[in-house]
């Protein structure tokens, strides 16, 4: 009778234990789901570990339903995992009404217990609620075995935190470039430049008869967002009735001696230090060849995709491979 007690009192003891970690840390453990598998043999290895063999091609498996709502913190998906092939892909599917998921492309191999963790929170949507469950996709290919323990969705790490920021900031930064260049592309500028040649030692650049003062050509380097720039590496005022102009193909700057055949070249109208475009860009229309080779015409229309003896070829009169 004692040592049931014994048993008993140690049970509580481990469960209170393993209640208050989950509570001081704020995760919420999952658990795999045996009767809910596809193409996968699975077993459990100790309490807390399962060892999962595929079987085919889609092999997959559901986590037990959620037992209260997900705190909305909890949104990394968080494994140790023992794989030593890997997998080609993982996908989680948010078993809900309206099923949506997110997709990993690989998880390595690994010989020796390694931490995964994914960053769901772009993703859940309206999942997290009482009795929701995940799917968890284990990849395309059979015969794959892979461990796992301590599954879990748990709140971000202050590191995550910070990349996730960084990354909305990049979202937001990209959408303003995004729009800007929609703009850029949509606008009639009342100016524009006709054409650009270049030969040897220089560019040349036609322009539409200007009806506005203070127009600039403004040369854009390769590293210059044409739509963010409001200044230039170069600019070269232009005159009223001016139609064309001439400008140095090789710029010196000390350092290297750059190609202006890799710019492009816009007008712009200079107001208080500050470039306002006026037409859109335009690169090199024209490149003046350094050899003129003459063109080169088959002897025949017989050709072949492949390579042959050089005989056989003669005798059919083959002349191109």
């Amino acid at each position: 009778m004692k040592t049931h007690n014994l048993r008993f009192k140690i049970i509580q003891i481990v469960l209170f234990t393993w209640m208050l970690s989950n509570s001081l840390f704020g995760q919420t453990s999952l658990s795999i789901n045996f009767e809910r598998t596809n193409h996968l043999e699975i077993s459990e290895i100790t309490n807390n570990t399962i060892s999962i063999l595929t079987t085919g091609n889609d092999p997959y498996s559901f986590t037990h339903p959620l037992s209260a709502k997900l705190p909305k913190e909890n949104s990394v998906l968080s494994f140790d995992y023992f794989c030593p092939k890997g997998l080609d892909h993982l996908e989680i599917y948010f078993d809900v009404t309206k099923p949506h998921s997110k997709m990993v492309h690989e998880v390595g191999m690994s010989e020796g217990w390694v931490k995964f963790s994914v960053d769901l929170s772009e993703d859940m949507k309206n999942w997290g609620n009482k009795g929701d469950s995940l799917r968890l996709d284990f990849g395309s290919q059979e015969n794959v075995n892979i461990q796992l323990r301590n599954i879990e969705l748990r709140p971000m790490s202050e590191r995550e935190k910070e990349i996730a920021t960084n990354r909305e900031m990049r979202k937001e930064q990209e959408a303003i470039l995004e729009q800007k260049l929609k703009d850029y592309l949509s606008t009639d500028y009342p100016l524009k430049i006709d054409n650009v040649s270049v030969s040897e030692n220089e560019i040349n650049i036609r322009i539409k008869r200007l009806n506005e003062d203070s127009i600039f050509l403004c040369e854009a380097t390769p590293y210059m967002d044409v739509t963010e720039t409001h200044d230039f590496d170069s600019s070269h005022p232009i005159l009223k009735d001016q139609l064309e102009i001439k400008i140095d193909r090789f710029n010196d700057n000390g350092s290297i001696i750059y190609d202006r055949l890799l710019s492009k070249w816009v007008l712009a109208k200079k107001q208080n230090g500050i470039f306002e475009l006026k037409s859109h860009a335009r690169y090199a229309d024209e490149i003046e060849s350094k050899n003129n080779l003459p063109d080169e015409k088959p002897t025949s229309k017989k050709g072949l995709g492949g390579l042959m003896y050089i005989e056989d070829m003669l005798k059919i009169y083959m002349n191109s491979i």
